[in-house]
């Protein structure tokens, strides 16, 4: 456990006072603080069974005391924070009571916790961050520090599978990784999702790290975390890590998720999804419903047909490269053996059974489809607005793929800006 060592400089007390009135408790922000060796407002928090210095350099006191509370020790002077226990450094019958300038004091319990000075003087104090009242002939000052103790860090959290609880795992709860075996299991299909929601509350954590295995995204800090798994096999799930930073005393407990996620291949048919596109570099690139699998020499189940009627051209194109984007798994790439030009009007069909998800499925035969023709912006036509479009079904984006108007587009019976098949200059739309 991290031990945290924290001296209170109380420039208190050596005091300067005018008002007879009761004294209400301080806040420790209120004074210097050093904090392992650098300046801080906040001496007032410490983790639970770590301690903080206090040190009085009163001048000319005529009677002084410390007093702490049941759950609150004095330690020895030999302790520092290279020891592995602190409790051993328990100073025997000490009491609640000290009266020593300088006192280390343990904090054994989570909570707010006083930790009183009281000193007395037989003449008024000169400087001092607290006032002074005149008692019986002496002048007093007795003053309270909260201290407030955070209890260790406890990751607490739960599972679900859409809208269905999994797993639940209590702060108490303390499950081994040599216990995994025995762990149950959760089954999904490929494409399935999983939302991890941390619970922590005990020791007051400022953040927390999910770490997942076999799982997209493989890592994340929200409270809430969703996750989707497309290659088939069997996963431990993988971890939370709570922490406690920033201006808070600093931890961080660690925390295995006790159940194995089995991935089986999905039920849903593995289709062509759209977006075909010719891009800027003459390649046609297009989305499949799921992640795909590592395929090689497919070129020849691609059918590229290329018609331009003004040029009399009208033939098949062959395919040179057929491969997976990268940058996008679900994507499939296609090279062609020929150049293309954007008042060619193309379509694409596929035939085969070698493509596959990364769950095994086969990719289904499709099309002919028409592939949306690259075209550069020109001082006729605004790019940002018009263009030789691919349908989408969304209103908000005027019915073209790539494109968005938004709520001010009327509605999706009566748009203001939609896509049409009519007065097109090539191609169909």
């Amino acid at each position: 456990m991290k031990k945290i060592i924290i001296l209170i400089t109380t420039f208190a007390l050596v005091f300067f006072g005018c008002k007879k009135e009761p004294i209400a408790p301080l806040e420790i922000a209120d004074f210097s603080v050093h904090v392992g060796g650098q300046n801080q407002n906040t001496a007032g928090r410490v983790s639970i069974d770590n301690f903080l210095t206090f040190l009085d350099i009163s001048q000319n006191t005529t009677e002084h005391e410390w007093r702490i509370a049941d759950g609150s020790f004095f330690l020895s002077d030999e302790v520092s924070n290279a020891d592995a226990d602190f409790a051993d450094f328990k100073i025997s019958g000490a009491g609640n009571v000290s009266i020593e300038k300088k006192v280390n004091v343990l904090f054994t319990e989570a909570g707010l916790h006083p930790v009183q000075i009281y000193n007395t003087f037989d003449q008024e104090p000169k400087a001092g961050p607290a006032t002074a009242v005149e008692q019986g002939g002496l002048w007093v000052v007795d003053t309270t520090y909260m201290i407030d103790v955070y209890a260790n860090l406890e990751p607490a959290f739960k599972v679900f599978k859409g809208m269905e609880e999994v797993l639940s795992v209590s702060a108490s709860d303390i499950p081994d990784i040599s216990d995994a075996s025995s762990w149950p299991t959760i089954e999904v299909e490929a494409g399935e999702s999983l939302t991890f929601v941390d619970l922590t509350t005990i020791g007051r954590p400022s953040s927390r790290a999910w770490s997942f295995e076999g799982a997209v995204p493989a890592a994340s800090q929200d409270s809430a975390a969703t996750v989707s798994y497309f290659a088939l096999g069997t996963y431990l799930a993988g971890n939370i890590n709570s922490e406690r930073s920033g201006a808070l005393p600093a931890q961080e407990i660690a925390k295995v998720i006790p159940i194995q996620v089995s991935v089986v291949p999905s039920t849903q048919p593995f289709f062509y999804e759209g977006n075909l596109v010719e891009q800027v570099d003459e390649k046609i690139v297009f989305n499949v419903g799921g992640e795909l699998a590592p395929f090689s020499g497919q070129e020849g189940t691609f059918t590229v047909r290329v018609v331009n009627e003004a040029a009399g051209f009208d033939q098949e194109i062959a395919v040179s490269s057929a491969k997976i984007s990268d940058n996008d798994a679900t994507a499939i790439e296609l090279t062609l053996a020929e150049p293309i030009y954007n008042s060619d009007v193309l379509t694409l069909s596929y035939a085969g059974s070698e493509i596959k998800s990364a769950d095994a499925r086969i990719l289904a035969d499709f099309g002919p489809e028409t592939v949306a023709m690259h075209f550069e912006p020109n001082a006729i036509q605004n790019a940002d607005w018009a263009s030789f479009e691919t349908e989408d079904p969304n209103w908000k984006k005027a019915f073209a793929f790539g494109f968005w108007v938004g709520n001010s587009n009327g509605d999706a019976m009566m748009p203001h800006y939609a896509r049409t098949q009519e007065r097109f200059v090539s191609g169909t739309s």
